[in-house]
């Protein structure tokens, strides 16, 4: 996956964007890991628009209303213009670990955002990446918005909270436990280890953490 470093999109959708980046900049490890602002759905999760559309539809024909989706171009329009707000990335490979959505208080009353709130948790889930939401329901101070994002940032930066990846090839880090010593451990499944029969492995505190 490859993503310019410069290429993040500085025009926001809202003030609260605009401050929560700034509080991104100043506390994400930027020697580990990169910021990416209004980062498209298919370029995340690999998908071509039309792939997208269709696990769109199928996701609302289980949960919602399917009349909603008669409405003319929803589909199309509204997928094609779904981003998360905020993405944190592996520096090394640009591999996804955070998703980062800033809601405002229209994110629970219109249908459409709802639907697609409920759509982007669906796909992190499904890919075992933590999403976190910024719930700005009103209006906060910028000391209140940076206390809000710091606890909810502090909740996921732990130790196995959140996707790992191999310092060597970037390949996704499994997790296994060490049943002599009770040791969990990362491992990877593409590289090999000095016993050339079994996968490379790493410590849980080879990988870094991305608050600084």
């Amino acid at each position: 996956m490859e993503i310019n470093q410069n290429e993040i999109q500085l025009e926001f959708d809202s003030k609260a964007e605009e401050i929560v980046f700034s509080y991104l900049k100043e506390i994400v490890s930027d020697e580990n890991y990169m910021i990416k602002a209004h980062c498209a759905l298919t370029s995340v999760f690999d998908y071509n628009q039309d792939a997208l559309i269709d696990k769109f539809r199928h996701f609302c024909l289980l949960f919602f209303n399917d009349k909603i989706l008669s409405k003319s171009n929803f589909l199309e329009n509204d997928t094609a213009k779904t981003h998360f707000d905020f993405v944190i990335f592996t520096k090394k490979f640009q591999m996804p670990t955070l998703f980062i959505e800033v809601n405002g208080s229209t994110h629970l009353t219109d249908p459409k955002k709802i639907m697609m709130d409920s759509f982007k948790l669906a796909l992190s889930q499904s890919k075992s990446i933590p999403l976190i939401v910024i719930p700005l329901y009103k209006k906060y101070t910028e000391n209140e918005i940076y206390e809000i994002l710091q606890g909810s940032l502090s909740e996921i930066n732990v130790k196995k909270a959140f996707p790992a990846y191999c310092p060597q090839c970037g390949n996704r880090l499994g997790i296994n436990r060490n049943r002599k010593f009770l040791i969990d451990f990362y491992y990877c499944s593409k590289c090999k280890g000095v016993n050339k029969s079994k996968s490379k492995t790493f410590n849980i505190d080879d990988i870094p953490l991305f608050l600084k």
